[in-house]
């Protein structure tokens, strides 16, 4: 209940946080002069804008971490933060704990691109689905079923620039094909792999190449995630 909380309180304070970072450009630039050398206490220390010192400080004490996106910087959940609760909390939390601190260290999509594999984005969706078939009545069952919704859009679409299909010969990307075929997809595992196990079918039927049969199953797969 006591991590529940502290990530609730995060996720209330995160939004005007944010907002206090955007509304900077001071604050904008002086992380721009550091963050590729990287935030270590000793880099902020050096920040000679007083606001952003004071605003990273604040972000890392109270257990944020921060990302960038199309030029900006953000603070967002540090959840690797979380790993040191870890052998105090319950096994559903704990595990909760494991797959959120990967989605922080590394962030599947940027400036609408994947930043992962296609193999990652299958591996983190399985453990997501493993989590809500074990742990149906956890308090963060439905905070999985979310995530996991968005990993089968990655899955079925990709992003904008990173699509599955190429825009051109609308071919299906040629290791997304190889990870889609060589994976197990065990519809008794959940909705996620129900799906995925459909939507072979229909890649192989069509020759992996993007028809409007496979932009109506897609479409309408997107959502069943339950």
């Amino acid at each position: 209940m006591m991590i529940i909380g502290l990530e609730k309180v995060q996720k209330e304070k995160l939004p005007k946080l944010q907002d206090r970072f955007g509304d900077s450009e001071a604050v904008q630039k002086a992380i721009t002069k550091i963050y590729k050398s990287g935030l270590t206490s000793q880099a902020i220390s050096s920040i000679e804008n007083q606001e952003a010192k004071d605003l990273l400080v604040e972000s890392q004490n109270n257990g944020f971490k921060i990302e960038t996106a199309e030029g900006m910087y953000f603070p967002v959940i540090d959840y690797s933060a979380y790993q040191k609760y870890r052998n105090a909390v319950t096994q559903d939390i704990a595990e909760f704990i494991d797959i959120m601190a990967v989605e922080s260290d590394k962030t599947p999509i940027k400036d609408a691109a994947l930043m992962i594999s296609w193999s990652e984005v299958i591996k983190r969706a399985q453990e997501q689905e493993k989590f809500i078939k074990d742990y149906g009545n956890s308090a963060k069952v439905e905070d999985m079923k979310q995530l996991l919704k968005r990993y089968l859009v990655f899955a079925l679409y990709g992003a904008n620039n990173t699509p599955l299909f190429s825009y051109d010969t609308k071919q299906m990307v040629t290791e997304a094909k190889k990870t889609y075929l060589e994976t197990a997809f065990d519809a008794n595992n959940g909705s996620f792999s129900k799906v995925m196990n459909e939507y072979l079918a229909v890649l192989k039927k069509n020759d992996f190449k993007l028809t409007v049969e496979l932009q109506e199953y897609r479409n309408k797969a997107s959502e069943e995630i339950r």
